[in-house]
């Protein structure tokens, strides 16, 4: 009979923070309140270019950049994803992270994107953020939850990815490149963020003690009968 040690939960298994889904909704009311904006006769003072910011340094568009988005389409398909990422991120690691990390995850993918795009093209929308805040779930998912073995972890991240972010069409207008940009900064701030707090996540882990093969009394006292014949 062996004694054989189970995992049963981990920092992931709780809510560790309340307001989650009110928090999430903020980002895209942000978006929205700025795109509508940019929706109205002003949508030229929006303009978000790598010659603008860069050239004449106007790092102030950069934001602007990242809240606005080119019309109620582009906003939907980015707002229902970034909401549901941004619930999960604001319950297990708060408002903090959701928006202080998040906000600088966003404006360095938007300025990074900018810097190796042409003068003339805009940059608009939060799609950077979107993959960075995949790219940090992701890292810290397979960090985290070391209960699953390795091979599942990644199968979970690689069909997500096929199934979610791995575009299925070309499409000229979509910025490729701030998708790339934002999941590997994600990434990188999550196992980042990760090593900082490995001492707390790894105090959330509790585990439970079984018998293979599972006691059985009946069989228990059957072997005492047993031991007792002289």
């Amino acid at each position: 009979m062996e004694i054989i040690r189970e995992p049963e939960s981990n920092y992931l298994s709780h809510s560790h923070f309340k307001a989650s889904l009110n928090l999430a909704l903020l980002w895209p009311l942000a978006c929205l309140l700025v795109s509508w904006y940019f929706w109205s006769p002003y949508s030229a003072q929006l303009k978000v270019t790598r010659e603008l910011v860069f050239e004449h340094y106007q790092f102030w568009r950069l934001p602007l950049g990242l809240f606005t988005h080119s019309d109620l389409n582009h906003f939907l398909s980015n707002s229902l994803f970034l909401t549901i990422l941004s619930y999960f991120i604001a319950k297990a690691y708060g408002p903090k992270i959701l928006f202080g990390v998040g906000f600088l995850l966003g404006i360095l993918t938007h300025a990074l994107t900018l810097f190796f795009m042409k003068d003339h093209i805009t940059l608009l929308g939060a799609s950077g953020l979107l993959y960075a805040f995949w790219g940090f779930w992701f890292s810290l998912y397979f960090l985290i939850d070391r209960h699953i073995s390795i091979t599942r972890r990644l199968m979970k991240i690689v069909a997500i990815s096929l199934l979610l972010l791995v575009p299925h069409s070309y499409e000229p207008h979509v910025s490729y490149l701030a998708h790339g940009i934002g999941f590997f900064l994600g990434l990188l701030v999550g196992v980042t963020f990760f090593y900082l707090k490995k001492k707390r996540f790894r105090s959330f882990e509790s585990y439970r003690y079984i018998l293979d093969p599972p006691y059985n009394p009946a069989f228990a006292e059957l072997e005492d009968e047993f031991w007792k014949v002289d």
